[in-house]
């Protein structure tokens, strides 16, 4: 039998290792998408059809 491993997933893997948590600004985030199928993941170019949300979207408690 053979075993087949992608290296970028290995290199993912390795970077995160040791993170045992991850914050993310939310002004940074704008969409994350959940599917039902398994690939590479990938970053799409935004289109001229994108408004910002008014700023600020959170603002913390005093």
């Amino acid at each position: 039998t053979s075993l087949v491993v992608d290296p970028s997933h290995e290199k993912l893997k390795d970077e995160f290792a040791e993170v045992t948590q991850t914050y993310i600004p939310m002004h940074s985030i704008l969409r994350i998408d959940e599917v039902k199928k398994q690939g590479t993941s990938k970053i799409t170019q935004l289109s001229d059809k994108v408004t910002a949300f008014p700023n600020p979207i959170y603002t913390p408690k005093s």
